[in-house]
């Protein structure tokens, strides 16, 4: 699944409303921008699964970022 800019405006917004984001306040510009919050790649797809959405959706992780983090 292709991540538009879209989906990435939406992520980033709801970081930035989340106590987390003090702690991190680069993350929604990063996301924003294309980038992964983790490994600070450059990111455009996710696995079509309504998982790899939803979590990218809470904290802007790659699909890489993502099975790692969550054992895949």
């Amino acid at each position: 699944m292709f991540i538009t800019y879209e989906i990435r405006k939406s992520t980033a917004l709801h970081f930035a409303s989340k106590p987390a984001a003090r702690l991190f306040p680069e993350t929604p510009n990063l996301i924003l921008n294309g980038f992964c919050p983790e490994c600070k790649k450059s990111h455009h797809e996710l696995s079509d699964d309504n998982k790899s959405l939803g979590e990218f959706a809470i904290s802007g992780l790659c699909q890489k970022c993502q099975n790692k983090t969550f054992v895949l």
